[in-house]
């Protein structure tokens, strides 16, 4: 089992609520670490919106030279 990442992989939107928002609902997208298996390396980073997390991902894949898969969707 290849236990180093191959990839950074941005997803989501997946709701989230928080007692800060009177627990309604709000979008998240996740970026973290992947390797070719699925498996997923913490952290795994949080944000509030879509440009955020491809923005981040993107430059989380150049610093570690890594492939970067976005399966998110920017809506809603």
């Amino acid at each position: 089992m290849d236990e180093s990442p191959t990839c950074v992989f941005v997803d989501g939107p997946y709701p989230n609520a928080s007692r800060w928002t009177d627990w309604e609902e709000f979008p998240e997208w996740t970026v973290c670490l992947m390797n070719d298996l699925g498996d997923e390396f913490d952290p795994i980073l949080r944000y509030g919106s879509y440009d955020e997390a491809c923005s981040k991902g993107d430059e989380m894949s150049r610093e570690m030279r890594l492939e970067l898969v976005i399966e998110a969707d920017s809506f809603w």
